[in-house]
């Protein structure tokens, strides 16, 4: 089946993310987005959380389960991990060595 569409239709977009990064002065922000529905999204978040976990005060976690409604309407994500607002990504659950070299790389810079 073909299906012709007029020359103006645009490609739909199906999440344009509202995400902004909010610094914390003298430390590196975690910004994690999970679904709890999702057991490799929660397997990662586990990952990212017990990772941020090993920096203590130096590094600040902010979760946001974006299966609860108003959470995805604000931030229009599906999923993500962000070191001080860069999106690190594998293309498979976070290795645990890839986000502590992400947290390390940003406290260098510190």
């Amino acid at each position: 089946m073909l299906l012709k569409f007029s020359s103006d239709v645009k490609t739909p977009v199906q999440f344009a993310s509202r995400y902004l990064y909010h610094r914390e002065p003298g430390k590196v922000v975690v910004d994690l987005f999970y679904n709890t529905f999702c057991s490799t999204s929660d397997i990662e978040a586990q990952r990212v959380k017990e990772v941020a976990g090993e920096f203590g005060e130096l590094v600040v976690l902010r979760s946001h389960e974006i299966d609860d409604a108003g959470v995805r309407e604000r931030f229009s994500l599906p999923r993500g991990i962000f070191v001080n607002g860069k999106e690190i990504f594998w293309g498979y659950e976070a290795p645990r060595e890839g986000i502590r070299e992400a947290i390390l790389k940003e406290l260098d810079l510190l």
